[in-house]
């Protein structure tokens, strides 16, 4: 697979908490008004993040970290289908660039109706507009 976008997160996030190097991949549905509820990924971990907004306007958030089930390709199709159900956004947050593409190929695969934002676009709510996101 080609990969014609950028995956990689900017360094002066992620060097803050240690990490060298992280890699993010979005897909939201289409006509996504740029913010509402997400479903998160995290690979290799398989450790899931649901945030929705809370009834009093303040993000909730649930968090899933199998002990035992670590099944990336089973994650990734829960994580999609929990997102469509949703209407929620979908991001794949990985260690390396190959994990990055290879989830990304499957997810979009389980995403009908979505469409792949650009990571620099992600960063900022006022830059997730539909007509920002490519």
């Amino acid at each position: 697979m080609s990969n014609d976008w950028t995956t990689r997160l900017l360094p002066e996030l992620t060097s803050q908490y240690g990490v060298g190097e992280l890699h993010n991949v979005w897909f939201v549905p289409k006509g996504w008004p740029g913010k509402g509820p997400a479903v998160s990924l995290l690979i290799p971990e398989c450790e899931m993040q649901v945030v929705v907004l809370a009834t009093d306007g303040n993000p909730f958030a649930v968090v899933n970290r199998p002990k035992i089930n670590k099944n990336i390709k089973w994650w990734v199709r829960t994580v999609c289908e929990m997102a469509r159900d949703m209407g929620a956004a979908v991001s794949l947050a990985c260690d390396t660039v190959e994990q990055a593409e290879s989830a990304a190929k499957r997810a979009s695969k389980l995403l009908p109706n979505y469409e792949r934002a650009a990571l620099e676009r992600m960063y900022r709510a006022d830059t997730r507009t539909r007509t920002n996101l490519n």
